[in-house]
């Protein structure tokens, strides 16, 4: 069993169904960032650094009350990339992993985004194209999910979970926040 999965990435497919399904299939509990603050706010604005920082602070919180009430397999989402880089440092010593969604096919995620805003199309892909190109941090696994069902992603997801084993002790070098894309600038 791990402490947290962190799930991330953009790669065509709604934000959270991936994490809802690892969370139901583990019976594990589910922490959404954006459980800690709207999206987006009155103006229909995405969040500002502060109310992000805000946010991320909130949720890190609430994972350490989790670990000490042992709960287990907590999984983790919606959170900006660039808080990928983080987790590695913040949660030094714990059992996670971080499971990085990409779509190596641009078509295909196209097609996932059909019904998605211009301008969220176009921070997808540069968030993906980042995601494809930037090594993995410690403790983080890939999956590809072009030509893969939601079920198949699913599929996946778990058997990747479940054969990789969690560092606790580790070396800090990171790849640097520069090789992250993210909505609040």
């Amino acid at each position: 069993f791990m402490d947290f999965i962190f799930i991330y990435g953009s790669d065509g497919y709604k934000e959270d169904i991936l994490p809802k399904a690892v969370s139901a299939h583990y019976d594990s509990p589910i922490i959404l960032g954006r459980m800690m603050i709207e999206e987006k706010n009155e103006e229909g604005k995405a969040l500002t650094h502060d109310e992000e920082a805000f946010s991320w602070k909130n949720m890190n919180a609430i994972l350490r009350t989790a670990y000490k009430n042992e709960m287990q397999n907590a999984v983790v989402a919606g959170f900006d990339d660039p808080r990928a880089e983080e987790i590695p440092l913040l949660f030094k010593g714990f059992h996670f992993l971080i499971l990085k969604t990409v779509c190596s096919d641009e078509r295909v995620m196209a097609d996932r985004m059909e019904e998605m805003p211009e301008g969220e199309k176009t921070m997808q892909i540069r968030r993906n194209r980042a995601n494809l190109n930037r090594p993995e941090l410690v403790n983080e696994i890939r999956l590809d999910t072009a030509g893969l069902s939601e079920t198949e992603v699913l599929k996946k997801a778990l058997e990747l979970i479940e054969g990789t084993e969690s560092l606790t002790e580790y070396g800090l070098e990171g790849p640097g926040r520069e090789t992250f894309v993210t909505r609040t600038l």
